[in-house]
């Protein structure tokens, strides 16, 4: 079979993944933009089903994030049945967000941000994290957190 002029486009993925927090039991896709493609994004989907801690401490980052929380109710990813708990900002200036229908938040490289507690889960939801950076690296590591 001939090889296609943008098959290095086209990402099939595969079934296998590895979430990084045990809560979360079901199969993770991860889109590593650097690893891909040699370009500055990273996205995760996961499906969280069970309330859990999921970044116990507020952390900042030298690149742009996006987290986007939705419904895992594919043919009405409005059906949004959780509880989660987001803090932006440090301090007395620190604001804790309840989000509690399909959300998307901005995180600027240096906005310092956390804990991240998905707090009540009655339906399963989709996470999803976007970073413009070719891997997710979390500062106080320094190395990669999501496969």
């Amino acid at each position: 079979m001939a090889v296609l002029k943008y098959e290095k486009n086209v990402v099939r993925q595969s079934r296998a993944s590895n979430p990084v927090h045990p809560e979360i039991t079901h199969p993770a896709v991860f889109l590593k933009g650097g690893a891909q493609w040699g370009i500055n994004f990273h996205m995760n989907w996961e499906c969280i089903s069970q309330p859990f801690l999921m970044e116990p401490a507020a952390m900042v980052h030298e690149f742009d994030q996006i987290l986007c929380f939705m419904g895992g109710n594919i043919t009405d990813l409005w059906d949004f049945g959780a509880e989660v708990e987001l803090t932006l900002g440090e301090g007395k200036d620190a604001e804790m967000y309840l989000i509690n229908s399909p959300t998307t938040v901005w995180v600027p490289r240096g906005l310092k941000h956390g804990p991240l507690f998905f707090k009540k889960i009655d339906k399963p939801i989709m996470f999803h994290n976007i970073v413009f950076v070719p891997q997710y690296v979390r500062p106080e590591r320094k190395s990669q957190v999501k496969k």
